[in-house]
C-alpha cells in the first residue's frame, strides 16, 4: 500500500496494535490523502495511545 501512495503524495503510517490471540505482533495502516501528514500523524498517536503494549513480547 505505501509504495501505491507515495506516488500521490499521501501519507502512510504503519502503527502497531497488539499482540494476535496466536501471539504474532498486528498492526494497522493509516493511509491519508496529500497534505495530510498532520492529520494522520495525530490519529497515529491516538491509536498508539488507546493501548499500550510495549510491555507485550511476542511467542516465538
Amino acid at each position: 500500500m505505501a509504495a501505491s501512495n507515495n506516488s500521490t503524495d499521501g501519507p502512510v503510517l504503519a502503527v502497531p496494535s497488539g499482540l494476535a490471540d496466536v501471539g504474532i505482533p498486528t498492526g494497522v495502516q493509516i493511509v491519508g490523502p496529500p497534505s495530510t501528514t498532520t492529520l494522520s500523524s495525530v490519529s497515529a498517536i491516538a491509536v498508539e495511545q488507546l493501548k499500550p503494549w510495549a510491555h507485550l513480547v511476542p511467542s516465538l
